[in-house]
C-alpha cells in the first residue's frame, strides 16, 4: 500500500496567495500652530514633540487592545513637516458643532470614533458620532489640546505617557503637535465652450485669477445662480461648481480657511468615477454640448435623465423637480431651457427663458427651436 500524500509538502509548493492591497500613497503633513487652520475632513497626525525633540516627534496611531493610541518616533523634515506612508497613523477630524459649542470628533481610518467611556479614562471606539466621541480642541502657545467633557463636566484630555503612549487624562495638562495633511492643487482644464465643472470632496479651494465658480439650483423649472466665486474666493470642500473662464489651465491651491457655502445648490460630484446617486433626485444632467456641438449646457447624460457615470471631480446637475425640462443651457449667463413637455411640439419656437413665442412675431434675439439656438436680428 502507497503511504499517504505528504500535505505539507504540497501546501508549501502551492502557498496560498497573499491578497493584493495597494499601498497607501507618501503623504506630506505640516504642523499646525492654532485652531483657526483646522478644516473639517481634513487628515491629521496627533503627534508629541516640541524643543526638547527638535528633529523628532511622537506619532500616535490606531488604537491598541489596552485602551492607548501607540506611537512611533518619526524623523522630522526640517522643524515642521512630516511625510508618511501609512495612513493608521493619520485622523480625520470632522467638524460637528459650531459657534459656543463648537466641536470635533476623531475619526480613525477604518470609519470608526475616538471615545471615552465613562466614567473611566480609555480611549473606546464607536460606529456612529455619539456624543462621548465629541471633543473640544483649544491652542496655545504650547500647542494644542484635545478635551472631552462628559456630562459630569469631568473634563479628560489626550496625553502622552512616558511609555511612548497617548492615553487619556483627567489632571494632566501637557499639549501636543498637530499636523495637518498638505494637498496638492487642483488643475482644471477649460475648453474653447468656456465651461467646465469641478468638485472635491476633501479639501477647500482658492479661485485663480481668470475663472469664476457658479453654483447653481433649480426653481420652478428653472436655473438660478446662488453663489459666486470670484478671484481669492475660496470655494468650500464638497461644493460641486461650475467653471467660466477663457480657453486654458488654471490651478487651483488648497485653501487654508473653509470658505462660505452656498444656501442651496443642485449641483454634485465626486472624488472617483461613479453613477449618480442623489436621494429623491428625479432627473441627472451633465455638461456638454448639444447633439450638433452648438450650445453647451446641462443636458440629460442618459435617456429620460436617468442615472450616469460621473468623472472624478467633476460636477453634475440633479434635479429634484418634477418637471420636463431636457436640458439647460448656458448662453453668456446660465439660463433655464425649459420645453413643455418630453416631446415638444415640432417647430415650436421658445425663448431662453422657456417661454414659447409665435414664430411669425420674433423680435430681436436668440432662441430654441428644434432644441438648436437660432439668431433673430
Amino acid at each position: 500500500m502507497l503511504p499517504p500524500p505528504n500535505l505539507a509538502t504540497e501546501s508549501k509548493e502551492h502557498p496560498t496567495p497573499i491578497p493584493y492591497k495597494e499601498a497607501a500613497p507618501i503623504r506630506t503633513f505640516k504642523r499646525i500652530t492654532s485652531t483657526e487652520q483646522l478644516i473639517s475632513g481634513r487628515r491629521y497626525l496627533i503627534a508629541y514633540g516640541g524643543e526638547d525633540y527638535p528633529t523628532e516627534v511622537f506619532v500616535a496611531k490606531n488604537i491598541s487592545k489596552d485602551g492607548n493610541l501607540d506611537s512611533d518616533i518619526l524623523q522630522l523634515e526640517g522643524q515642521n513637516e512630516l511625510s508618511i506612508q501609512d495612513d493608521n497613523y493619520s485622523f480625520i477630524l470632522l467638524q460637528v458643532a459650531s459657534g459656543s459649542n463648537k466641536a470635533w470628533v476623531i475619526q480613525q481610518q477604518n470609519g470608526t470614533y475616538l471615545r471615552v467611556e465613562k466614567p473611566s479614562s480609555w480611549f473606546y471606539l464607536a460606529d456612529t458620532q455619539l456624543n462621548d466621541c465629541r471633543w473640544n480642541i483649544n491652542s496655545s502657545s504650547n500647542g494644542i489640546k484635545f478635551i472631552f467633557q462628559n456630562q459630569n463636566q469631568r473634563k479628560y484630555r489626550i496625553v502622552r505617557e512616558s511609555s511612548n503612549k497617548f492615553s487619556v487624562s483627567e489632571s494632566s495638562y501637557s499639549t501636543l503637535v498637530l499636523f495637518q495633511e498638505v494637498l496638492d492643487p487642483a488643475t482644471v482644464s477649460i475648453s474653447s465652450v468656456g465651461y467646465a465643472t469641478l468638485y472635491y470632496g476633501d479639501r477647500a479651494l482658492t479661485v485663480p485669477e481668470g475663472v469664476v465658480a457658479k453654483t447653481y439650483a433649480v426653481e420652478n423649472g428653472l436655473l438660478v445662480n446662488t453663489k459666486e466665486y470670484v478671484t481669492g474666493d475660496v470655494i468650500p470642500q464638497a461644493t460641486a461648481v461650475v467653471l467660466k473662464g477663457k480657453e486654458g489651465t488654471y490651478t487651483f491651491e488648497s485653501a487654508t480657511t473653509e470658505g462660505a457655502a452656498p444656501e442651496k445648490s443642485d449641483l454634485y460630484g465626486y472624488d472617483t468615477e461613479q453613477n449618480t446617486s442623489v436621494d429623491n433626485a428625479k432627473y441627472y444632467y451633465k455638461l456638454s454640448l448639444d447633439d450638433n456641438g452648438a450650445n453647451v449646457g446641462f443636458y440629460w447624460g442618459q435617456d429620460n435623465g436617468a442615472a450616469f457615470t460621473s468623472g472624478a471631480h467633476k460636477a453634475f446637475l440633479a434635479v429634484k423637480e418634477a418637471i420636463a425640462s431636457k436640458a439647460f443651457s448656458f448662453d453668456r449667463e446660465v439660463t433655464a431651457v425649459k420645453s413643455v413637455g418630453l416631446n415638444p411640439a415640432r417647430d415650436a419656437v421658445y425663448s431662453l427663458a422657456g417661454m414659447r413665442m409665435l414664430p411669425s412675431r420674433l423680435p430681436a434675439g436668440v432662441y430654441i427651436k428644434n432644441g438648436k439656438k437660432i439668431i433673430v436680428k
